[in-house]
């Protein structure tokens, strides 16, 4: 019915000249090549935000929520969805679908096989995520006509993997050779195809594939006072991408890692001379137009602790709101955490969102969601961090 459904579309796109893009996958000797029906629209379908047709819309909404549910069971369904998730790859005509498996991979990254890690090796997918990834941080779009589906929406916003990873699949393919790796090897083939394949003026795609490429990354001084000695771990852009970085404000070179030592400093109550509420809103807003550049150093949580400490009284409804959302992350993170390069002895750059946890209440106008942070907090206390951080 879906497929149908996007076939009949194809060919009123086609006759009203709109444009479409042919997608072609090679899955190895049994499928040499699958050919997809794309378009930035149909990728971003599932999330409810350009469509005027509730159906399908409704349809796709539906099968992440019910993938992402089978997800939140446990690694013992892993095999039946690896299974489901090739069967929707090899069956599907569009990148609709597609769009849907890659969303439950950035939620599950353990689902990542020998077929979906196909899907990474597609150029117009990293460029339509991140388009969907921004579009998320900076413009939330509901259902309007109806409550439930209005709802339900804001509902699924909330997921924690929407904008985890900087731009989509490009911070989520970093994260995963850093962190996953069980097929990096695959993984690098794929990007390694697109280096060869790259177009030698698309600047963009070329940044894109510095971020994702960790094999590319380098160890670079922290240029910040009373930090000489360490050293931030960043991607190691050439000169071109270096001069179109220079010349856009959509690609700033400063890293998340400079308002990390900010945000640790004003937090322990360190001299600072821009401690206040106009700098922290600077690294605040700097935060929903960029997302978590590099997991690794994300700042987010430490400045969400210093706005609730330090600027309560100043913060808007919707900065009040951004903090309490990054600090209830942040300790779900530390609960799901699974590595041992993940959790353990947390770095004194994780404390301040630690603590923040404990004055998170103030952020917070619901007594339902008060006794939820309460419940996280004592999860916490009751896990595996090391005990000198409880």
């Amino acid at each position: 019915m879906l497929n149908r459904s996007f076939e009949v579309n194809k060919a009123a796109m086609v006759a009203n000249k709109r444009d479409l893009t042919a997608i072609s996958i090679s899955f190895g000797e049994f499928v040499p090549l699958k050919e997809y029906i794309g378009s930035p629209d149909y990728w971003v379908l599932f999330r409810g935000t350009n469509s005027l047709n509730d159906l399908i819309v409704s349809f796709l909404m539906a099968l992440e929520k019910g993938l992402l549910y089978r997800g939140s069971l446990g690694k013992d369904n892993y095999p039946v969805l690896r299974l489901i998730l090739k069967k929707l790859i090899l069956e599907t005509n569009n990148v609709a679908v597609l769009g849907v498996v890659t969303s439950v991979i950035q939620a599950y990254p353990e689902l990542l096989d020998e077929t979906s890690v196909k899907l990474l090796g597609v150029k117009e997918f990293y460029l339509w995520d991140s388009s969907r990834y921004s579009s998320e941080l900076l413009t939330p779009n509901y259902y309007h006509r109806d409550p439930y589906l209005r709802q339900e929406r804001i509902s699924e916003d909330r997921r924690p993997h929407r904008k985890k990873y900087y731009l989509g699949l490009v911070g989520f393919v970093a994260n995963y050779m850093f962190y996953h790796q069980a097929h990096n090897k695959l993984l690098f083939q794929e990007v390694d195809w697109m280096w060869e394949s790259l177009d030698e003026g698309d600047s963009k795609m070329r940044k894109f594939l510095f971020d994702m490429d960790v094999r590319k990354y380098n160890y670079k001084p922290v240029d910040q006072p009373g930090y000489k000695n360490m050293v931030q771990f960043a991607p190691g852009y050439d000169i071109q991408v270096q001069e179109m970085i220079s010349k856009s404000t959509d690609f700033p070179l400063s890293l998340p890692v400079v308002d990390m030592f900010w945000a640790k400093q004003v937090f322990d109550n360190e001299l600072v001379s821009d401690r206040t509420y106009k700098s922290w809103k600077g690294r605040f807003e700097q935060c929903l137009k960029h997302g978590n550049r590099f997991e690794l150093m994300n700042s987010s949580g430490s400045l969400a602790a210093v706005g609730l400490k330090d600027f309560i009284n100043e913060l808007t409804p919707q900065e009040k709101e951004w903090c309490r959302y990054e600090l209830i992350k942040f300790g779900e993170k530390l609960l799901k955490s699974r590595s041992k390069t993940e959790l353990g002895m947390l770095t004194s750059f994780d404390k301040p969102a630690l603590i923040g946890l404990s004055i998170v209440f103030d952020s917070i106008a619901l007594e339902v969601e008060k006794v939820t942070a309460k419940e996280l907090i004592f999860r916490l206390l009751i896990s595996n961090i090391d005990e000198q951080s409880k």
